[in-house]
């Protein structure tokens, strides 16, 4: 949770560090530091979506690279909490990580691509049978 201008962390989950590999004392230290992190071909689109959390259309995917090296893909929403003026007072955020779910996205692409060259090659395959299902010999 933060100020409505992001210049003010007010609570971080203990999952950031998980998800992060660092300490939430950064980024109550340095709101922005979660960019750093951020794939940089993810980070200059997630750093231009966060003007959307005040009107509550924040719900970005990206790739964070965690202190360790290894690539996870996080799921981000964030939206404004209003006074009883109507005012944003408050921005509220959910981070879930869906690495698994991507790569399970990406194994399945993967075999519906091989399932259809395999089906483009299955008729020129057969174009080589002769009459009564059988293989003509080249001789």
């Amino acid at each position: 949770m933060s100020t409505p201008d992001r210049k003010q962390m007010l609570y971080v989950s203990p999952a950031y560090q998980r998800m992060w590999g660092v300490s939430a004392d950064t980024l109550y230290a340095h709101s922005e530091s979660f960019l750093d992190a951020i794939h940089p071909d993810d980070r200059e689109r997630v750093r231009l979506a966060q003007a959307n959390k005040l009107r509550g259309d924040y719900d970005e995917d990206y790739r964070v690279i965690h202190r360790d090296g290894s690539l996870h893909w996080v799921h981000s929403r964030a939206f404004p909490i209003r006074d009883a003026l109507g005012e944003v007072y408050r921005i509220a955020g959910i981070l879930e990580d869906i690495t698994e779910r991507k790569r399970a996205e990406d194994e399945l692409r993967q075999n519906e691509q091989k399932l259809s060259e395999a089906q483009q090659i299955g008729p020129v395959g057969q174009l080589g049978m002769g009459c009564g299902g059988r293989q003509s010999e080249l001789v």
